[in-house]
């Protein structure tokens, strides 16, 4: 660790026992009990921006990272597909989500609607292509219902302004496909995917660049850029936020 000079750590056995009380947790063979630890260790106690927790064990079940969306949509669809399970209505929130990956941006279409497909545009040349998509959600090497929640439930999507980029392409194929009903605002748009960019001197930058993803409405290339209007409209930012309130709301919507 770099910094001990300038944090005044003469030794690590000192420092953990007087500043973190964490020795016995670091020490721990509980991979989640040591990660946590370390977690608290580099993001609270270094705290030099530098230092951070990348990634847990591969050798404790966990809870998917809230920031991998594969993780996290096949952790979803093991619950929501589980033995006995209750779930009959299912709400998609992206009211906050504005854009990414756009192979997550896929394969979580894929599971919302059964299939994903994703057109793409060429906006110099004028070249248009599309292509259909299928996810292997369960990882059981087979594509078929049990990958997606396309069919036997009723499905919702989030949206509001902030909804972008690859979060204004999902809403868009939802709403496209019918099988979905949109609730919130209209999204963002963003159609353009990111042109990474540098100067010379090397300053980086990015803009959007020339190709286009959207979908494919009545045989033609569909343009997003000006965002997907909801079937629903909350007013309140506040209505997102209540989740007894909202999920009553949406039970009732027909």
């Amino acid at each position: 660790y770099g910094l001990k000079p300038e944090h005044g750590i003469d030794d690590f056995e000192t420092f953990l026992n007087i500043n973190t009380y964490l020795v016995s947790d670091l020490a721990s063979t509980d991979p989640m009990r040591a990660s946590l630890a370390l977690i608290k260790l580099t993001s609270l106690y270094f705290d030099d921006l530098h230092s951070s927790f990348i990634r847990g064990s591969y050798m404790y079940e966990r809870d998917p990272d809230i920031e991998d969306t594969v993780d996290l949509i096949i952790y979803a669809n093991s619950r929501i597909k589980r033995e006995g399970s209750p779930i009959r209505n299912i709400v998609l929130d992206l009211s906050n989500n504005d854009g990414g990956s756009a192979s997550a941006a896929v394969f979580v279409m894929s599971w919302f609607l059964g299939e994903a497909d994703i057109a793409l545009r060429d906006v110099f040349t004028g070249a248009e292509t599309n292509a259909m998509y299928l996810a292997d959600v369960n990882l059981d090497g087979k594509y078929n219902g049990d990958d997606n929640v396309g069919t036997g439930y009723k499905l919702y999507c989030l949206t509001s302004n902030s909804s972008f980029s690859c979060g204004n392409l999902l809403p868009a194929a939802c709403k496209s496909s019918g099988k979905v009903t949109l609730v919130g605002q209209t999204t963002g748009g963003g159609s353009c995917m990111v042109l990474p960019c540098t100067t010379a001197a090397g300053a980086v930058f990015q803009i959007s660049g020339s190709m286009q993803l959207s979908i494919i409405k009545n045989g033609a290339f569909y343009n997003i850029d000006s965002g997907i209007t909801p079937h629903f409209f909350l007013d309140k930012p506040e209505s997102f936020y209540d989740r007894p309130a909202l999920a009553e709301y949406l039970r009732e919507l027909k």
